[in-house]
């Protein structure tokens, strides 16, 4: 059995003898999900418009970078459907940016991969999903992330540089993503097989062959 985090293999380990030192993540299917280095200015938060996602905070540290770094050429795309559309809509007009927050909706699966492809970084503030999807979508696009600790991915996306990992984090961190674009999305390309269904299973394939 090989885990798909360190999480996931420490929970495994009192139940399986035959358990691998080697986790394997979900790939990603890299022809999907295309790089590009060429991105537009805006990001995008891709989430349920639920408490536990802290959309709200996305929304307000935007806000916050849009009038400390003379941002308001810059969009945030927030790609997502939940109770809290409303609040949060009426919460972008609070903060000033109601022209600059767009609220997507349910996107098919082409659009939102478009979408992801242009953005300058994805943000994520949520306080409870370990596991999330769309962070290797975006990092196989060349799309950095700003995230909180709480995903499995955040560690492995600083130490790859491919994007910023604090719990609180801020318009500031915000800047520093745009000022170093460049540099985190060599990153991205550099590490973007990894994240490959195709790399996956030639892990899954070397794990097996231990075992035999």
């Amino acid at each position: 059995v090989a885990a798909r985090s360190q999480s996931a293999r420490k929970f495994l380990a009192p139940y399986c003898n035959r358990l691998s030192q080697t986790t394997i993540d979900h790939g990603v299917n890299l022809n999907s999900f295309t790089f590009n280095s060429q991105k537009s200015k805006h990001f995008i938060c891709i989430a349920r418009l639920t408490k536990v996602k802290r959309v709200d905070k996305v929304i307000e540290k935007f806000a916050r970078f849009t009038a400390k770094y003379n941002g308001s050429e810059y969009k945030l795309y927030i790609a997502g459907v939940g109770e809290d559309e409303q609040a949060l809509r009426e919460l972008a007009a609070k903060y000033g940016v109601k022209e600059n927050v767009v609220f997507c909706g349910l996107l098919p699966h082409k659009e939102l991969a478009e979408l992801v492809n242009q953005s300058q970084a994805a943000f994520i503030y949520t306080m409870r999903d370990l596991n999330l999807v769309s962070i290797p979508e975006c990092l196989a696009c060349g799309t950095p992330i700003l995230t909180t600790t709480v995903p499995l991915l955040s560690r492995y996306i600083v130490e790859s540089g491919m994007g910023q990992a604090k719990d609180d984090w801020t318009e500031d961190d915000i800047q520093y993503i745009v000022e170093h674009n460049d540099e985190m999305i060599a990153n991205c390309h550099k590490h973007r097989y990894e994240l490959s269904s195709r790399y996956r299973a030639e892990k899954m394939i070397s794990v097996l062959s231990e075992q035999i």
